[in-house]
């Protein structure tokens, strides 16, 4: 009975699963798509955590197949989620530069695609950096406790705006939208500035660097320009889909220059997983910003930071 104990503990099953099987190689992929999922959109890294828990744990790197597709079914959970907002901004974004040649606010496609701009620069750049120094964990710690307590700094600062009711709503008329695919296109021009969106992106560009988290640092420098919770947060997944793409294309192309084998079961369990579990992650964090704040996140951080310091 000792035997069997020992053999189902959780260190012998996260070392069995570390083999080269077809059933391990799936198994990995349900685990690492829930940890995609789950990480991708809460601000807490989702790079920085799939890098600690391979590392950790002991498996082989997952390879660019499965990269390609937890990203993409992160990708396709935001474009499920946001499928009403994003045909509105689509349609609004034609009848939104006719306004804008007339003196009118720039409709919101066209600033989500200008906070696109500097983190495709910074990833063409530093793609090599990152790869290979941004996976020390020591980094990772470090990001994490350092972005965390900007994290915290900006969320007081939300709610200090919002207790003045002086915090900035750029998205309320989409928020506030109904769930129709008609509507006022012209309406979908966020407020936002030249200055927000270039913010927002040197935001992404930075979160590039594991352990920073790309939906923690738009939120926080959403807050820092005094927007309310919700409207950082939907800016944060809404400038993550062009980003998506463009990451989509560009893993795609790097694999077909490549001879890697591609275990297309392995992948479908990565995407799905990490579609459903990514889906579920919006809708209740955008649910919980309503009411509260970003301080269990910060707290979170900044113990996984000091544990990694400690261990690393």
């Amino acid at each position: 009975m000792t035997t069997i104990i020992l053999q189902l503990s959780p260190a012998t099953l996260v070392g069995d699963l570390a083999g080269s099987g077809p059933l391990a190689e799936a198994l990995r992929a349900l685990v690492l798509g829930v940890v995609q999922g789950l990480t991708e959109f809460l601000p807490i890294s989702s790079s920085g955590h799939l890098i600690l828990f391979s590392k950790f744990a002991g498996w082989p790197d997952q390879g660019l197949a499965f990269d390609i597709a937890a990203n993409t079914g992160t990708l396709a959970a935001l474009v499920l989620y946001f499928r009403r907002d994003l045909l509105k901004i689509v349609r609004g974004g034609a009848a939104g530069l006719k306004a804008t040649s007339s003196g009118g606010e720039l409709p919101l496609l066209l600033w989500l695609l200008i906070a696109t701009v500097p983190v495709a620069a910074a990833g063409l750049l530093a793609a090599d950096w990152v790869a290979e120094e941004g996976r020390n964990p020591r980094l990772i710690a470090i990001t994490s406790i350092m972005f965390g307590i900007l994290l915290w700094i900006a969320d007081r600062k939300a709610k200090h705006a919002d207790s003045l009711e002086g915090a900035r709503s750029p998205l309320r008329a989409l928020s506030e939208s109904g769930d129709d695919d008609g509507g006022d296109e012209a309406s979908f021009r966020a407020r936002l500035s030249l200055k927000d969106a270039v913010a927002m992106g040197i935001a992404q560009a930075i979160a590039l660097v594991p352990g920073t988290s790309r939906s923690g640092a738009v939120m926080t420098a959403g807050l820092f320009r005094s927007f309310d919770r919700t409207s950082a947060a939907r800016l944060a997944f809404l400038m993550a889909i062009p980003v998506g793409i463009l990451v989509a294309a560009k893993n795609a192309i790097d694999l077909l220059a490549t001879s890697e084998s591609v275990a297309w079961g392995a992948m479908g369990i990565g995407f799905v997983s990490a579609a459903v579990c990514g889906y579920l992650v919006i809708a209740l964090l955008l649910e919980w910003l309503k009411h509260r704040g970003l301080g269990p996140f910060v707290l979170y951080r900044i113990a996984l930071g000091v544990a990694l310091l400690i261990l690393a």
